[in-house]
């Protein structure tokens, strides 16, 4: 009897590094706002495509000073991601759609983990 176990990852290959695929993003200009989160999204068009979303993480400088403070909030955004991408996964499976994903923190407040989880959960859940 065996039974599978949630995983809860983030790898490397679920990142959004290229910067081809972040111009594009930014350009769709499709979005979702969710006090303290911006959500920018835009279905991967490569058949390529390993990850059913890829993701990145975006703090301001002009918002937080010091790299330590932009660090420690997307810490808190990845960690919150990676806790509920299993059902966000399930959600994209029925719909067949891959996505890039960039959260953007964009309030100079301090963060609180419990309001981001809450808000990351509200944006992946609003996707079309």
């Amino acid at each position: 009897m065996s039974t599978t176990a949630t995983r809860y990852t983030f790898k490397k290959t679920e990142r959004l590094c290229s910067r081809k695929q972040i111009e594009q993003l930014i350009q769709t200009k499709q979005h979702k706002f969710s006090h303290p989160l911006k959500l920018m999204y835009a279905l991967n068009q490569q058949n390529d495509a390993k990850e059913r979303a890829q993701v990145a993480f975006v703090v301001p400088k002009r918002l937080f000073k010091k790299a330590n403070q932009r660090n420690y909030i997307k810490r808190l955004m990845r960690e919150a991601y990676r806790i509920n991408k299993p059902e966000f996964y399930k959600q994209l499976e029925q719909k067949q759609n891959a996505y890039n994903l960039m959260f953007v923190y964009a309030v100079a407040d301090s963060p609180n983990f419990n309001d981001i989880k809450k808000k990351i959960v509200l944006l992946l859940q609003q996707l079309p």
